[in-house]
């Protein structure tokens, strides 16, 4: 997937973050690898 947040509305980037957290699913979780801000998150995209 390639994008720039920078030039992504609030509710595109809402469904991105969305869609790419479903289909991340089996490799996310409590005791799981998470993206961080290292990887461009922010405070909202993390909540």
């Amino acid at each position: 997937m390639v994008c720039n947040p920078k030039e992504m509305s609030l509710r595109e980037l809402d469904l991105m973050t969305l869609r790419l957290t479903s289909e991340l699913m089996i490799i996310l979780g409590p005791d799981k690898d998470i993206p961080a801000p290292d990887v461009n998150t922010n405070a909202q995209t993390m909540a």
